[in-house]
């Protein structure tokens, strides 16, 4: 019994059944494909079967998932899975290392032919033919009509024949590079092969060449395993005098940088002014026409325009002409021509690893980049990415170096440990449903709290806040990636690949804006994404108005403290004024007496001694008065008589001096409550002059 049925957007129909699982009903086929509950074969186990068989809701999505009710087991997720790319291994290798292909299937190399291609492998030389759709191998190319090195060949001969990479110049000869010491030309007028020893190599593991490459004034270039770099002029190729090959060698030297770095050199390329690019284990190197020498770029620790990594494994002109470099451990780096610096994309761009190991350019010029985990489809434009997994075909999730080619029909071959995939591009379709994004959790110290419409006002203890997010995109929704950024903390998108949740711990008082966006399995963002307002409260000290009201205090402090200050000084200014003024007039005066006393004495002591005696009593009461006097004031200036105790001892001994002259007995008596009390240098000089 049908109990649900619905269309998909692929021509097909799905039906929902009540004992008999999902059935998938091709309208253009007639095919009818069924989903059923298979004992004994658990999902987990990565099968097609069914929880159970009673399906009574059915639903297809935009993405084409399939959403299912099955009655007593609730919702069931089916993803369409259709091959985007072809896996192809030589069909005719016979490996000597194992049982099945092996080596034969780790592919080194492509070179287009009329009829198709060539393919070379870590075990034998194949090529295939469009017409035909089949392998044929080449082994009689190398070592057919050529001599060999002693030794060496034989030994590789019982283990093995590595092929590092194919290349033709512009005659149309096919040069092959192999990984046991030979460099094979194949001449396409005769059909006959040469071997050629390139001096000064002796040693085997000298003897590999990892890369073939001719510029466009037929000149071939040669990567090799710890030479450095071997230059061949194939402009005047003779082959009646082999011989006469001239090869210039850029050998690597540690101790200058104008030369080629140490270590493998895996692969040269031109770049769209003529300039030939070498990358090597230990840097990207450009090379000068004119002095014949290397300028060599290598990462500098702390620089983030300096290249990303030293050891550099592919590199790809795109469209524009612009440098891209494929490295081991950095990424994906683009060579800024003006700027004469790199800019860098890695995993946290999107990218699935950041070992490039190969790069090429369709023709709708994006990059495609073989990596150690995985094929990733590059826009240089807009620096998206579309990565592909074991459900796209992909032959292994490791790629190799320099295995990748665009034939002139814009079919890419990428290969890989496991043989190479055939891409068509043009085939290759996004999803372009922008992806709605949700943040579907929000935590304070790790409790739930609902966001509401969008803004939260919290207070300035609850400072641990814990996000999580997600896209609405259901298709190989384990591959959408997220990019989060907290204004007020963060200065740029921190990209977090497939990771949905984020905590932030300590935030000081503010405002701050969460904001996310995500992208779908495709790579396609949704730019927009969604955010939240939240305000962090100061505590009452932080707060404006108890900041204001500090401010008011300590301004109103100081400005009294300076009130005080001024009236003292003005204070100390009378006191010294008076000082002044009573010292002028009551020593001045007393002075000014003595002073014409003594002159009347000096005149009268000459005629008269008797009428001099009563002036100088005069002179001598006048002197003990001015003295009396003097010690007033400094007694009313010391700031220790302030007490009435101490006026009360210079009251007393006053009037003791006074009258025991009479031979008088002074009793004087105080309240003792008195002594406590403290008067002012003025009020206590007048209180004295008073009791005087």
């Amino acid at each position: 019994m049908i109990l649900n049925c619905t269309a998909d957007n692929n021509g097909g129909v799905w039906l929902g059944t009540a004992q008999m699982g999902i059935i998938h009903y091709s309208l253009s086929t007639g095919e009818l494909t069924q989903y059923i509950h298979e004992p004994g074969n658990p999902i987990s186990n990565g099968s097609n079967s069914l929880p159970g068989n009673m399906i009574d809701r059915i639903l297809v999505d935009d993405n084409g998932v399939l959403w299912a009710s099955c009655f007593g087991h609730g919702l069931i997720k089916m993803e369409p899975v259709t091959a985007l790319f072809k896996t192809a291994v030589p069909s005719t290798a016979k490996d000597a290392f194992t049982e099945e292909q092996g080596w034969s299937a780790n592919i080194r190399g492509f070179l287009e032919t009329d009829d198709g291609y060539w393919v070379a492998t870590m075990n034998g030389l194949f090529s295939y033919s469009g017409e035909t759709q089949k392998f044929s191998n080449l082994q009689s190319l190398c070592p057919a009509n050529i001599e060999t090195r002693s030794g060496n060949y034989d030994r590789l001969l019982s283990q093995g024949f590595p092929f590092g990479s194919l290349a033709r110049d512009h005659a149309g000869n096919i040069w092959i590079g192999t990984w046991y010491g030979e460099l094979v030309i194949y001449n396409i007028n005769t059909k006959r092969s040469y071997s050629i020893k390139p001096p000064p190599l002796k040693k085997v593991n000298e003897s590999i060449f990892r890369n073939l490459f001719f510029d466009r004034k037929n000149r071939m270039w040669i990567s090799t395993w710890h030479s450095g770099i071997c230059m061949v002029d194939c402009n005047d190729l003779n082959f009646e005098k082999m011989n006469d090959i001239k090869f210039e060698y850029s050998f690597p030297d540690a101790n200058d940088a104008a030369a080629i770095p140490p270590g493998i050199a895996f692969v040269v390329s031109e770049d769209a002014q003529g300039n030939i690019w070498a990358g090597t284990e230990n840097g990207l190197c450009r090379y000068n026409e004119q002095t014949k020498k290397w300028k060599r770029y290598v990462n500098i620790p702390g620089n983030e325009k300096s290249i990303h990594h030293n050891n550099v494994r592919s590199l790809c002109l795109d469209k524009n002409g612009n440098l891209w470099v494929g490295t081991n451990g950095g990424g994906l780096n683009r060579y800024n021509k003006e700027q004469d610096n790199f800019t860098h994309f890695t995993k946290a761009n999107g990218l699935p690893d950041d070992r490039i190991y190969t790069l090429v350019c369709d023709n709708n010029g994006m990059l495609w980049m073989g990596t150690n985990h995985g094929l990733s489809r590059f826009n240089p434009m807009d620096f998206s990415c579309k990565n592909f997994s074991e459900k796209d075909g992909i032959q292994n999730y490791e790629y190799n170096t320099g295995a990748a080619i665009k034939l002139k029909d814009g079919t890419l071959l990428i290969g890989g440990i496991t043989g190479y995939n055939i891409i068509d591009p043009d085939k290759i379709e996004n999803k372009k449903l922008i992806p709605p994004v949700v943040i579907s959790s929000f935590k304070i110290f790790d409790k739930e709290i609902p966001i509401g419409n969008g803004q939260l006002n919290l207070n300035y203890d609850e400072n641990r806040l814990s996000f999580e997010f997600a896209a609405l995109s259901y298709f190989r929704n384990q591959k959408n990636r997220y990019a989060y950024m907290l204004e007020g903390v963060d200065p740029d998108w921190i990209f977090s690949d497939t990771r949905r949740y984020v905590t932030y711990s300590k935030l000081e008082p503010g405002q701050y804006t969460f904001k996310v966006k995500a992208c779908n399995s495709d790579g396609v963002w949704n730019e927009t994404g969604t955010q939240l307002q939240i305000t962090i409260t100061p505590p009452w000290w932080q707060r404006t108005w108890f900041i204001l009201l500090c401010f008011l205090v300590t301004f109103a402090i100081i400005y009294f403290i300076n009130r005080y200050e001024q009236n003292r000084q003005k204070q100390m200014e009378a006191v010294r004024a008076r000082i002044s003024r009573d010292l002028h007039d009551d020593m001045g005066s007393t002075l000014q007496s003595i002073s014409v006393m003594s002159e009347i004495a000096r005149m009268k002591s000459t005629s008269n001694t008797s009428e001099s005696i009563p002036i100088l009593e005069k002179i001598g009461s006048a002197s003990r008065e001015m003295v009396e006097k003097m010690n007033d004031i400094v007694w009313a200036v010391n700031p220790q008589n302030d007490h009435f105790e101490n006026i009360i001892l210079h009251m007393r001994a006053f009037g003791g001096e006074l009258l025991a002259g009479k031979d008088i007995a002074l009793h004087f008596k105080s309240d003792s409550g008195l002594n406590n009390i403290r008067l002012s240098m003025e009020k206590r000089k007048s209180f004295f002059l008073v009791y005087k």
